[in-house]
């Protein structure tokens, strides 16, 4: 069975993942990071998020904080 993907708050996946938050907004608002609402808060795609930062920063996986 696959498992269900995880959204965060904006604020908090640019914190966790060190993006800036406008910069997370523009790549929603291009599509290339998937994002919802959730009770009146904007959500994005975990996965997606930590793909952008290892793009952005030219990080290794084994780099980012494991859950």
């Amino acid at each position: 069975m696959a498992a269900l993907p995880t959204f965060l708050p904006v604020s908090e996946a640019a914190r966790k993942y060190g993006l800036d938050e406008a910069h997370l907004r523009r790549l929603i608002e291009r599509g290339k990071i998937r994002a919802g609402v959730v009770a009146g808060e904007m959500v994005v795609s975990e996965d997606e998020v930590r793909v952008e930062a290892i793009e952005q920063k030219g990080l290794r996986k084994e780099d980012l904080p494991k859950y």
